[in-house]
């Protein structure tokens, strides 16, 4: 076996009894896999050095010297991505350290943890706060491990502080290709007095990846993860309610970590059947929507912020692989070609497969969208002039896309107003709206039940069916309304108002879509004019109603108000721009808009 296994220990007499291994194998085994020997595993000892008085020595010096490590810090968030991507697959492991306590009460719960017993977490805090003793623990360590290859780091408890003391001291030529910390207090204040004297400079070219496991009723970690004390850890709680090493590396998700490392799979793509399974109307709109990324990206005029932008979009890319790989097996059919070249790693050319108007109203909302959520990026006008491009990649004409973004750009500037953010990234402001916001045309109700981020729009987008009908989630000419429809809202709706702000929303790009289509010379379905009309009545009898009984600062009868003005500033364009002129019976403006 060509990578080591090192494992430090945590408090106490040092684990004699390897109790920590027979967990390791018990979840390897479990998971089909072959157990670890011990000419494979590496197990300094160092509880004599915690034990005792008068252990001295020098820090190791540190032997990270790279200056320059910003690209290995984008390589390295993607492998957290597929450490995370996989860990949300598995039921019995919760990601972001969810359900955690506050910082006095964990600091209590810790306190008494200490006082439990000097000789056994009075270990962590001695260690942290003598500097002869870590240079004594430290260079025992390194004189037990290997000088050069690759290794999985496994550090428990103690043996976690230890492990992040540890990392800018190991030798140059030793790669690390997991670090995984169990049961870790080295997140707590009460142990960690500066964190920045365990690791000042995180090695990102030295290891590939870290991932932290905790109980919620372990009492050292008391349910905190590291991640706040240290950012490059990736926090998962699992459903150990012990501390002891054996109970942890048991655990299947943790063992599984392992195992990628020590029994990588020769090839994990699917295949097919040797037969031309054409895209469904969702994937296209997936592979459509990656693609638009990449035309953005190719826009960006900031070289750093391209860079940035394109590793988010890897990550965005690998997320949609991923889910769109478990929706086709989940179904039980087989691949298309385009997505086993995309599960290779190949973004696939694009299908000529969109009529005009279809183009039209699909555009007009991925350019509304955040193409890398969840990471936050400012493209500056990147996203508007990505539309010629995408435009003739789809088979069509680049006045097209500019007509499209013309149509954007001249709501925000007659309707809307300068709100100081791109149109991309407006739409995290409506969260707390209660509107689906984390995907183009809302369609995260949709998504595959382990998606997350990213995956959540490419995997909405794959479950996009024939007539728009997703989740409950309907389609007015082509365009849902609903998450990527809520840039409007988020201009004039403070966030945490409790009222629904869906029609202000479709209204608006549905305004947007009036303007785009007729310059385009496609025919617009009549009866928008009719829907702004009933949403200004609607909003201004509600605001009669509540204002009688109502504080006079309601936030909730502000909301409605800033409502109704957006309404007013679309009416008055209408009219301005001859778009109001619309003859057409009330009942047929409903039947028009019924799907919504």
């Amino acid at each position: 076996m060509s990578v080591k296994v090192v494992y430090l220990h945590g408090v106490g007499t040092g684990d004699p009894d390897a109790s920590w291994l027979k967990g390791l194998n018990e979840g390897l085994v479990g998971e089909g896999h072959l157990p670890v020997g011990w000419d494979d595993v590496c197990v300094p000892k160092y509880s004599h050095l915690l034990s005792v008085k008068g252990a001295s020595a020098k820090l190791p010096p540190s032997t990270y010297t790279v200056t320059d490590d910003g690209t290995s810090r984008l390589q390295f968030e993607r492998r957290q991505a597929d450490i995370l991507r996989k860990m949300a697959m598995d039921p019995s492991v919760l990601a972001f350290g969810l359900r955690r306590l506050p910082n006095g009460m964990l600091t209590t719960i810790q306190k008494g943890a200490v006082a439990l017993g000097p000789a056994v977490l009075g270990q962590v805090k001695r260690y942290v706060s003598d500097e002869n003793l870590r240079g004594a623990v430290l260079h025992h360590i390194l004189g037990c491990m290997p000088k050069s290859g690759e290794i999985i780091l496994i550090a428990h408890s103690l043996g976690s502080v230890i492990g992040i003391d540890l990392l800018g001291r190991l030798p140059k030529s030793v790669r690390v290709r997991r670090f995984i910390t169990i049961g870790s207090p080295a997140g707590a204040r009460v142990f960690a007095v500066n964190n920045d004297r365990l690791l000042n400079r995180f090695p990102y070219t030295r290891v590939d990846a870290w991932s932290n496991f905790f109980g919620t009723n372990d009492p050292v970690t008391a349910g905190r993860g590291l991640s706040t004390a240290f950012p490059a850890a990736r926090d998962f709680k699992v459903s150990t309610h012990k501390h002891d090493s054996e109970s942890y590396l048991a655990h299947p998700a943790i063992a599984g970590l392992v195992a990628d490392v020590l029994y990588p799979t020769i090839d994990t793509r699917i295949v097919g059947h040797g037969l031309a399974v054409q895209m469904t109307i969702g994937e296209a709109n997936a592979l459509l929507l990656l693609h638009y990324a990449h035309a953005v990206r190719r826009r960006i005029k900031d070289p750093k912020v391209a860079e940035r932008y394109a590793a988010a979009l890897r990550v965005s890319q690998d997320n949609a692989a991923a889910n769109w790989q478990h929706k086709v097996k989940l179904e039980n059919r087989s691949p298309s070609m385009e997505l086993e070249s995309l599960v290779a790693g190949k973004l696939p050319p694009l299908p000529y497969r969109w009529d005009f108007a279809e183009a039209v109203r699909t555009l007009l909302t991925l350019a509304l969208t955040n193409l890398v959520e969840p990471y936050d990026i400012e493209v500056g006008s990147a996203q508007i002039d990505a539309l010629a491009d995408i435009a003739v990649e789809m088979g069509f004409q680049p006045k097209t896309g500019i007509k499209i973004g013309k149509a954007l750009q001249t709501v925000e500037a007659s309707v809307v107003g300068k709100r100081g953010k791109p149109w991309g990234r407006v739409l995290t402001a409506t969260v707390g709206l209660g509107l689906i916001a984390l995907g183009p045309i809302g369609l995260v109700a949709a998504a595959p039940a382990a998606a997350f981020g990213g995956a959540a729009i490419v995997g909405g987008l794959a479950a996009f069916g024939p007539g728009g009908m997703v989740g409950g989630i309907a389609m007015v000419g082509g365009l849902a309304f609903g998450g990527g429809a809520a840039l409007a809202a988020a201009a004039v709706i403070p966030a945490g108002a409790k009222v629904s702000v869906v029609d202000t929303t479709r209204l608006t790009i549905g305004l947007m879509e009036q303007i785009a289509c007729t310059s385009l010379d496609i025919q617009v379905k009549p009866g928008l004019w009719y829907l702004m009309a009933d949403a200004e009545n609607d909003l201004s009898a509600e605001i009669s109603r509540l204002k009688v009984y109502s504080d006079p600062d309601s936030s909730d009868v502000k909301a409605l108000e800033d409502q109704r003005s957006l309404i007013g500033k679309l009416i008055s364009y209408m009219i301005k721009n001859g778009l109001a002129d619309v003859v057409i019976e009330p009942d047929d403006a409903e039947n028009a808009f019924a799907s919504v």
